[in-house]
């Protein structure tokens, strides 16, 4: 087949950037991860997309409307004011507790998450059919929401928007989730709907969150791993979820790119490497090169590492060639000074040796 040009979008606004700063579980990574990637000049090889902040109505096309008017009121400022007892019941009704805390620019955040990600669907339902576009969204991917509840970090579930968008458009959507953990939010969504096909690849073990996605069903595809995960087993584990990407022959493919399997995230249970879990990725989007896809982010809670793995697929995708060793100068460089502002570690660019891959080789596993 002839080679087929690709064009690289990237979602990219200030105010997106402070208002996913704000995220509890995640304070100041999105400005880290912009600024990164602007200063080893990516930025300069994407078509730019401005994010337009999502109203409650944008919201409502999939969650309920009085859990989005809970989500988009105005809150104190003060956090003590946030913990009344009188308002515990109707926060915990809808999720708004232990890792899903309230907090006083919710609104703003979660209209920003959304509209993101409704901007980068839009891109793809606008483009031209004879380039391969890839819309790389680092503000979304959040995909444990639920459609009456917040859950694991995740208030909104910009991810089923962004596919409800998509939809107006593409008949056959897949939908990859590469985070350690499970993509519930995503999978109850569309479970019993046929445009949509979904395969998780995730952590799975008793008491482990979510705790769903223990084995695959019609439509909802599953796999499971134990601790440990290599780039090895990684990589194999992308050859099988192929098979079934090329059975289904989607028309969009939406990837959602967590970087919490890396060796070095505080979770401490995959042992993926920066370049391992990009490669996985880049071979899907290579393999599919005349589809269009949209990237989003997702968990990683090692900031700086997740920094550098949102910036190394970037360039991977832009199909930058130069060699990366020092960390450019940059309005966020002092927090790479542990390593020496190098962007290749001992740390990141091998797999942790006291972590043994638990998991089989999966050569038996069958998708499809």
């Amino acid at each position: 087949m002839p080679a087929c040009e690709r064009k690289v979008h990237l979602c990219y606004s200030t105010q997106a950037a402070a208002a996913c700063d704000n995220l509890p579980s995640n304070i100041g990574r999105q400005s880290l991860i912009d600024s990164l990637i602007a200063a080893f000049c990516l930025h300069e090889k994407c078509q730019l997309v401005d994010v337009v902040r999502a109203s409650r109505k944008d919201v409502e096309a999939f969650h309920d409307q009085e859990y989005v008017a809970e989500v988009f009121r105005d809150r104190p400022e003060d956090p003590e004011d946030l913990s009344e007892k009188k308002d515990i019941k109707e926060r915990e009704k809808f999720g708004l507790v232990y890792d899903c805390p309230p907090f006083p620019q919710l609104g703003l955040y979660a209209g920003h998450v959304v509209g993101s990600s409704i901007c980068a669907a839009n891109v793809l339902l606008n483009a031209d059919d004879g380039t391969q576009n890839v819309v790389v969204n680092w503000y979304g991917g959040r995909h444990h929401a639920l459609k009456h509840s917040a859950s694991g970090y995740c208030y909104v579930n910009d991810i089923v928007l962004a596919i409800l968008r998509l939809r107006i458009k593409y008949r056959r959507i897949f939908y990859l989730d590469l985070d350690l953990h499970h993509g519930d939010g995503v999978e109850e969504a569309f479970k019993f709907l046929n445009f949509v096909t979904t395969c998780s690849v995730h952590r799975h073990d008793v008491g482990f969150f979510p705790g769903t996605g223990a084995k695959s069903e019609r439509g909802a595809y599953n796999v499971p791993t134990r601790r440990g995960l290599s780039d090895e087993n990684f990589a194999k584990i992308i050859k099988k979820v192929l098979i079934l990407m090329e059975n289904v022959q989607p028309d969009v493919i939406v990837l959602q790119c967590g970087s919490d399997g890396l060796a070095n995230d505080p979770c401490g249970e995959w042992n993926l490497t920066i370049r391992g879990l990009a490669s996985g990725i880049m071979e899907i989007v290579n393999k599919f090169r005349f589809t269009p896809f949209l990237i989003l982010g997702g968990g990683g809670y090692n900031h700086t590492e997740t920094a550098r793995f949102c910036a190394w697929l970037t360039k991977n995708l832009v199909g930058d060639t130069t060699a990366w060793e020092d960390i450019p100068e940059h309005t966020h460089l002092d927090e790479y000074e542990q390593d020496g502002f190098r962007f290749w570690t001992p740390n990141n660019t091998t797999c942790k040796p006291g972590r043994r891959d638990e998991n089989s080789d999966f050569s038996e596993l069958k998708l499809s």
